[in-house]
């Protein structure tokens, strides 16, 4: 506060200075008296260009006071005082945060109560939620929170709300902690899964030229104008399977020449769609028709099944379908008019390349057997053999015979040697109308087959109507359907094969 003072009383005097030196020119006659900073004018100045004479001069004065000026700051404080009051502050806050972080960690506490789950051991199947909950023995008095934490997080999630997510099948830990409590709770996840197959027998949509055409295929098909109409009774049952199979026999194509050879079929591309109203998502095309009109019509059928994502299988080209996480894979392999040597081959080179593809489950169809016969040739024996044995078959499927076969249960896989015919639009009124869709659920734990025999029989008819075919096979009802199941029992007794009168296998020995 003295500086400032003297800086005011220095500014006082510079002022009285320049005062006298606006006057006129009028001399000063009396003395100035200065005592410290301090000047006094005894007289009054006249002379404004005479210089005050004595100890003061207002150079000096007027540098003194710039240059005391320069040390102070805008609130009156020289760079000094205020550097020493800067450090004061500095060291005084310093100083109480100092004390602010000693009193919170002195309040502080660390939590040493014990952490309790509501389970230790949790199982869920795969893609389901469980909430673990966890209670404190103790009041909670520091500010952390209980933490959960994944021991694998390729089998499950974990958030901090406790919400733990089954992402794979296996095994992992739920790990709980709190300042040094900590709690783990295992954790096992499992994966059931079921697959329903429904399969049935001989599919052709068109009739042979020869055919009358006011019974033939096409004419039913110009008369309904509906792609639905074929499969309408059974689409229901279809539609609740996880995949339906069937056997396509004929083309479907605009090009090509009919082959010389006793009956040929050769349907509109657009009669695909009929597979799609049916809810058929496979097919099994190796058999005596794939190329009735050529190479080009097996090429343009094989394009339709393409075009309408329906997979099918043919020869040595395998097909795969996946459904609930399964890989389905499918073989399918002509014995008929066809060389031992060559089927064989075309078969174990399908069963290689399929092994590559590593299916959860493999079904293999035949085109094979004699027309119109009940029994089993050796043909049909050795190469289901070859299917379950070599290529780890879990289920074979026969057609061609155009009636029903024997059922047979070989190691842990079924033979289905002949499902006859279906929706056959080669036969404008067969004698033998008796058909069937068999069904097998196959049952999968942690991604692997568990052998089981749920298989159930719906006998039905190929056609709706007794007089003639009308292409739509219906499922058979009271007496009929006991008839046709007393009859597929009488043929699958020699190998032990029972159902009853619901359909639902009852007994069943396996061959070895």
């Amino acid at each position: 506060m003295m500086k400032h003072r003297q800086v005011i009383h220095l500014i006082s005097i510079l002022c009285i200075i320049v005062s006298l030196g606006n006057y006129a020119n009028r001399a000063y006659a009396a003395e100035i008296n200065v005592t410290g900073t301090t000047g006094q004018i005894t007289e009054n100045q006249l002379d404004k260009n005479s210089d005050i004479n004595g100890t003061i001069d207002p150079l000096e004065i007027g540098d003194k006071v710039v240059g005391e000026l320069s040390e102070v700051q805008e609130d009156g404080t020289s760079k000094d005082q205020q550097a020493t009051e800067e450090q004061e502050v500095t060291d005084d806050q310093k100083q109480t945060e100092d004390q602010e972080i000693t009193d919170v960690v002195d309040q502080k506490k660390e939590y040493a109560g014990k952490i309790i789950l509501d389970v230790k051991k949790v199982s869920i199947k795969q893609g389901e939620d469980y909430i673990l909950e966890a209670s404190l023995t103790e009041n909670n008095l520091s500010d952390e929170k209980v933490r959960y934490y994944s021991g694998d997080k390729k089998i499950i999630t974990v958030s901090q709300k406790g919400v733990i997510k089954a992402v794979h099948w296996g095994e992992a830990t739920v790990t709980v902690t709190l300042g040094e409590a900590k709690a783990v709770c295992k954790v096992t996840v499992t994966k059931d899964v079921q697959i329903l197959i429904s399969a049935a027998g001989d599919v052709t949509l068109s009739s042979d030229i020869k055919q009358s055409a006011s019974v033939n295929f096409f004419s039913v098909y110009n008369k309904q104008k509906n792609n639905a109409y074929f499969f309408k009774n059974v689409k229901s049952i279809f539609e609740k399977d996880d995949m339906t199979i069937v056997n396509f026999e004929g083309t479907l194509s605009n090009r090509g020449s009919r082959v010389e050879k006793q009956w040929a079929f050769r349907g509109k591309p657009s009669y695909i769609d009929i597979l799609k109203k049916g809810s058929i998502e496979a097919v099994a095309f190796a058999n005596n028709h794939v190329k009735d009109y050529g190479q080009i019509s097996y090429t343009d059928t094989i394009n339709s099944f393409k075009k309408a994502n329906i997979v099918y299988s043919s020869y040595s080209e395998i097909g795969i379908y996946e459904v609930k996480g399964i890989k389905i894979g499918m073989i399918s392999i002509q014995e008929t008019s066809v060389a031992k040597v060559d089927y064989v081959a075309t078969l174990r080179k399908a069963l290689k390349t399929m092994k590559e593809k590593k299916p959860d489950l493999l079904i293999v169809s035949f085109h094979w057997g004699i027309e119109r016969t009940s029994n089993a040739t050796k043909a049909q024996t050795d190469l289901s053999r070859i299917a379950i044995d070599e290529g780890g078959a879990d289920l074979v499927l026969g057609h061609h015979p155009h009636v029903l076969q024997p059922i047979e249960k070989y190691k842990n896989a079924y033979i289905v040697y002949s499902l006859g015919n279906f929706c056959f639009g080669g036969n404008t009124n067969p004698p033998d109308k008796d058909t069937m869709i068999y069904q097998q659920t196959f049952t999968f734990h942690n991604d692997k087959l568990v052998p089981d025999d749920k298989i159930r029989i719906i006998p039905c008819s190929v056609s709706s109507i007794s007089t003639s075919n009308n292409y739509q096979p219906m499922p058979s009802v009271g007496s009929e359907k006991t008839r046709i199941l007393k009859r597929l029992n009488s043929y699958s007794k020699q190998y032990r094969i029972t159902f009853n009168k619901s359909g639902t296998l009852i007994k069943k020995t396996v061959t070895q």
